[in-house]
This record gives structure tokens, sequence and C-alpha cells, in this order.
């Protein structure tokens, strides 16, 4: 059956396949003052997921992680995000870079939707070549390094 727009969406975790459950960030940050919003989470594995601000359909912001994912993800961040957020391109353009370094679609190229095993991809590729990364960047900007 095909879920109309409107519809809150089913989530499921990846790791025992249970529906997860929409919570306020209470739950995932039980000794915090601050709301983070909306999670989906499954309390079985730990794991969960943010969902889109203002989001009416309570839209995932990826897909459920438990802690070895989520250090992962953090990891992936610190590796990807200064291409971007440093100047050295655009968003899109890095994410683009992304797509072509882990072969996945547009749709997949988001730390938010990777697994294990891309994090640790992407990360091992941006490392270790990270210095032609920086010149392709810089030759498609116009500079020399």
């Amino acid at each position: 059956m095909k879920q109309k727009s409107n519809e809150i969406p089913i989530v499921t975790c990846p790791y025992c396949a249970q529906q997860a459950q929409l919570v306020d960030s209470k739950t995932i940050y039980p000794h915090s003052d601050r709301d983070y919003g909306k999670f989906w989470h499954c309390p079985t594995d730990q794991a969960w997921v943010g969902v889109h601000k203002n989001s009416p359909r309570f839209a995932p912001l990826g897909r459920l992680a438990n802690a070895e994912l989520r250090d992962w993800k953090m990891k992936a961040h610190a590796a990807f995000d200064p291409f971007w957020k440093g100047g050295l391109m655009n968003r899109s353009k890095a994410y683009k870079m992304m797509q072509q370094i882990l072969g996945v679609s547009k749709a997949e190229a988001h730390i938010g939707m990777l697994n294990v095993e891309q994090c640790q991809a992407l990360i091992q590729e941006l490392t270790t070549n990270k210095q032609f990364y920086i010149d392709q960047a810089m030759q498609a900007n116009g500079a020399t390094a």
C-alpha cells in the first residue's frame, strides 16, 4: 500500500526490524534541559534518528543509528564537512564528491543515510587522498595549489 504524503511514516529499526517509536528528545537526552525536537527511537537497540525541524510528517533525518554508527557518522562529518564548511567548495559540490567516492545516488549521499562501512570508506578516502581533493577543488575554483 502506497503511503499518502500527509501520513506519518512507518520507521523500522534496521537492527531488529521493529517499528521505531516517535519520542521527545528527553527520551534520548534525559539529562539535558534543551529541547532537541522529536526523534524516531528503537529502545531495543538504543538506535535513533532526529526528525526534520517543522516537519508535519515527522520525516526522519536519515536512518536509525546505534551507538557504533553514531560514532562513525561523527567521524565522517569531521572528515567531510571541512571541504564545504571551510569554503573549499560549496555544499552541493561536496555532496557530489561524496556520491562519486561512495558510488551512491544523490538521495543516498548524506551522512545521515550512510552505514558503518560507508562512513569508514568515506573517511579512508578523504584521509588518504585529502590533498588530491583539495587540489581538485582549487582547480575547479580557478586557483592553483
